[in-house]
């Protein structure tokens, strides 16, 4: 029978050695003493064997396995007809090389190991189209047989599928404390009764941070958690870093003692594994920086009555400061001002406006110099 399906078959006459027949289509003759019934019908199903390979375990492709987690492997029943049903599966383990299996685990999850334990089988049932089942070691695992309740199953192409360990992300750390000379100059046009855009002034030297060189291995992107302490307070950032090296800089604001360190890493797979990275300790003396205290890049000084505008400065460094700048006229007079033992970081200007400016409006250019 090449043909899939039911075949019904019957039995239409039956002829003895003396050339008596009966024909079994015609009803029983009514001179028969006892009632003859005859089961003259037979059916024969003939079905195609279930196909049976793995779903999601292409050749060249691999199932990562997290540490700590299992991975979900799925085998699949390409074809198969339900009267065959249900199948039974058998699955073999081949653990990685260099893997030890203490066997706990896998004996609990239905797993017999041969007496060396070099490989381990599974007999799994399979009622519909996916079968689930988890994987807790690296290795590979190869589908051997199927059997139906009727035939015996064909087992088709990817027949295997490789279970492989995800390493935890690690990094590699250099740290490289800054140490810089660095001077700017800005300038800060006054008007009167118009706009004001910020500028800046920045004068110093010594250490002013660090910056660190980080190598990472792991799936990207990575998200390096980081430690600052200082005064005895402690934040922690993260930085995202989308390939292999990446550069991260801190650089305090204020002066003082401070440590960093290195305390996690995350990437594509692990969640903040923790880095055993040795703290950097450092005093800081940051970039002494002065700027206008404007909330944008113009802002609006208005002079209603007298003849001095107010002018607030921001000043970043260690105290105290000396502040140094000059005051440009519309005819282009300049007039140097000094402002020495400034203590605070918010700090007022207290610019004079000249007599013919204040008549007659105009603008002023504040330059910070030094």
């Amino acid at each position: 029978m090449d043909e899939l399906g039911e075949h019904v078959y019957t039995l239409n006459a039956i002829t003895d050695g003396l050339g008596n027949t009966i024909d079994l289509a015609l009803p029983p003759s009514p001179h028969h003493r006892h009632k003859v019934t005859y089961d003259i019908t037979r059916t024969i199903s003939v079905i195609r064997p279930a196909e049976f390979s793995f779903h999601g375990c292409r050749p060249g492709h691999t199932v990562n396995l997290i540490q700590g987690q299992d991975a979900k492997l799925q085998i699949k029943a390409g074809y198969h007809d339900s009267q065959d049903g249900p199948w039974k599966l058998s699955v073999q383990f081949t653990p990685a090389q260099g893997v030890t299996v203490t066997g706990n685990e896998m004996t609990k999850a239905g797993w017999r190991s041969n007496r060396e334990r070099t490989n381990w089988t599974r007999e799994m049932e399979v009622k519909h189209e996916y079968k689930k089942f988890r994987a807790y070691v690296p290795g590979e695992y190869t589908l051997l047989a199927a059997q139906g309740r009727i035939c015996r199953g064909d087992v088709l192409s990817p027949e295997v599928c490789r279970v492989v360990e995800v390493p935890m992300p690690k990094a590699e750390i250099e740290w490289r404390k800054l140490h810089e000379w660095f001077v700017s100059f800005g300038f800060f046009p006054l008007y009167v009764n118009a706009e004001i855009p910020h500028s800046s002034l920045s004068h110093s030297s010594g250490d002013v941070g660090v910056t660190a060189n980080l190598v990472l291995h792991g799936t990207p992107p990575f998200q390096v958690f980081h430690k600052t302490a200082h005064n005895g307070r402690e934040t922690t950032n993260s930085t995202i870093i989308n390939g292999s090296r990446g550069e991260i800089t801190l650089q305090p604001e204020r002066s003082g003692s401070y440590v960093y360190q290195f305390v996690s890493l995350s990437d594509a797979h692990y969640n903040q594994v923790p880095l055993n990275s040795a703290p950097i300790k450092q005093t800081v003396h940051p970039l002494a920086n002065a700027g206008f205290s404007s909330k944008g890049r113009e802002t609006t000084v208005q002079s209603c009555s007298g003849n001095v505008v107010d002018v607030p400065v921001t000043l970043v460094g260690t105290a105290p400061w000396n502040l140094e700048y000059q005051v440009v006229g519309p005819a282009g007079s300049a007039e140097k001002k000094m402002v020495k033992g400034i203590k605070h970081n918010q700090h007022t200007l207290n610019i004079k406006i000249p007599d013919d400016v204040d008549r007659e409006g105009g603008t002023l250019l504040v330059d910070l110099s030094e």
